[in-house]
């Protein structure tokens, strides 16, 4: 079933009136890749999924699929499918006959799809047999089989999905592009479904572009996330790369739960200050910097960043200590597991650091700050 798919869009633009949501897109999806795209509410993500699928113009840039212009294509000549979070089932079709309707549309003409007149089509009868026969064997490999007689009506959301994948799929396209497909189903569900999609995108070998603004999805399905803010692609790189190397402080701000610590910094000389306290030395010019350091990285140690512990927060597993700097103007998460929050309670003071290797210093550019942090002992 594995189709070539490789998808390249170079320098595309989309406004509206004197809005700028797409300011000059660069993303590739290769052959069998899967990709989200991941980035905040109105960030340009489900427009720029729309221009792909033909359902929206760009202003400006190129789109092509295994070296095909898609420029001035319809939607029904690129040979992409489209999944969205609302399914868009048909509620008086049963789920076979949903999962048949695109290779109807495909492969028999207007006239052989009329009721009663249809059946008098030469042809006819041997198309929708082959047509039952790949939708049968596609509700097989996705295990709805026993679906395929209900109608949507009759289903639950998490079934539902798999019926709009199984009539994105049966197509065999050469991309998927999915649009938040989970964000309608319960968070249990949600962690299950995340496995089907991507058991499902192995099986079928078909390249996936996949939009959500759920940060856990992106990561843990996702061969390279694409990190989109303010209609910008600010870094796209394998899931852990984006987690431990954010090239930018926005990409470092939205990835991660809890969020990353942002402390506002100055830099005199090469020595890093954070308020009255020295932090230590970075190779950069002097000025404000922000440095990034993760919950699970900052701990309590002897020589660190005076603190007041405000709350203790147990989440089971981890508890997450929240903090204020001394002036109270910076907030700090230190995440860590229970046994180590023992002696913590609100109101304690506190020294928190952090290895000096897991600290990410940010120009006021936003831009990384590429030399690495030596920390203060």
């Amino acid at each position: 079933m594995a189709n070539t798919g490789h998808l390249v869009i170079a320098g595309l633009r989309k406004g509206f009136a004197d809005t700028q949501v797409l300011g000059g897109i660069d993303l590739q999806v290769d052959a069998g890749e899967f990709i989200a795209l991941v980035g905040p509410s109105g960030c340009g993500k489900s427009t720029l999924l729309r221009i792909i699928a033909g359902l929206e113009s760009a202003d400006s840039g190129t789109l092509t699929l295994d070296g095909q212009d898609l420029t001035g294509l319809g939607t029904a000549d690129r040979n992409i499918a489209m999944v969205f979070q609302s399914y868009a089932l048909y509620p008086h079709l049963t789920a076979g006959q949903n999962m048949a309707v695109p290779l109807m549309m495909r492969r028999l003409s207007a006239l052989a799809r009329l009721p009663f007149v249809g059946a008098m089509v030469r042809g006819r009868a041997a198309v929708l047999s082959a047509i039952r026969a790949e939708v049968n064997q596609m509700a097989e490999t996705l295990k709805i089989a026993h679906l395929l007689a209900r109608k949507p009506g009759q289903m639950s959301g998490g079934q539902r999905q798999r019926v709009a994948l199984g009539r994105a799929m049966v197509r065999r396209p050469a991309l998927f592009l999915m649009d938040e497909p989970l964000s309608n189903l319960d968070a249990n569900l949600r962690v299950h479904a995340r496995g089907e999609i991507v058991e499902m995108h192995r099986r079928s070998g078909v390249p996936t572009l996949y939009v959500t603004h759920d940060q856990a999805e992106a990561l843990s399905m996702a061969d390279r996330v694409a990190v989109m803010i303010g209609g910008a692609v600010l870094q796209i790189a394998p899931p852990r790369e984006i987690y431990d190397n954010p090239t930018h402080i926005e990409v470092a701000r939205f990835i991660g739960q809890p969020q990353i610590n942002l402390i506002p910094a100055s830099v005199t000389g090469g020595t890093i200050q954070v308020g009255a306290h020295i932090f230590g030395r970075v190779s950069a010019p002097d000025g404000p910097i922000s440095l990034g350091i993760r919950p699970e990285h900052l701990r309590p140690a002897q020589n660190g960043l005076p603190a007041i512990v405000a709350r203790v927060e147990f989440l089971g597993a981890e508890v997450v200590l929240h903090c204020r700097t001394l002036s109270g103007a910076v907030a700090l998460q230190a995440q860590m597991p229970p046994a180590d929050a023992a002696n913590w309670a609100a109101g304690d003071a506190i020294t928190l650091a952090a290895p000096a290797h897991h600290i990410l210093a940010f120009a006021a550019n936003g831009h990384r700050v590429t030399a690495p942090v030596h920390h203060h002992a």
